[in-house]
């Protein structure tokens, strides 16, 4: 991944977008994922649970953050990436629009999901 914002930007932007989802950061669709995890997990009686949760996504950001680092700060070695697939674009900026768009409406799809489990 060193180096990787310099010879595809798209890629290293869209990858740090994902992982900034993953950590559960907002403005993105893994916020209320965890958000609503942890909130079910706590209201359950499953503190230790939560905590264990919590101790992981702190691991996990550190790992995100090193990879962040080594695509925008640490210089290529050897030949750049080459992409093969024409249509892989598509899947990603379709992937990038579902993160943010129910990062920023995350009741258009939990409300019709809360009503079917109730």
């Amino acid at each position: 991944y060193n180096g990787l914002s310099k010879s595809h930007p798209f890629l290293a932007a869209s990858m740090a977008i994902f992982m900034f989802s993953l950590v559960g950061l907002p403005p993105f669709a893994g916020f209320f994922g965890k958000y609503y995890l942890f909130l079910s997990v706590v209201q359950s009686g499953y503190l230790w649970l939560a905590l264990v949760a919590v101790i992981a996504s702190i691991i996990s950001i550190y790992f995100y953050i090193g990879l962040i680092i080594n695509m925008y700060f640490k210089e290529k070695e050897g030949e750049p990436l080459t992409v093969q697939c024409k249509t892989s674009g598509v899947s990603i900026i379709l992937s990038l629009i579902g993160v943010i768009f129910l990062g920023i409406f995350p009741s258009l799809l939990m409300n019709p999901l809360l009503n079917l489990f109730k």
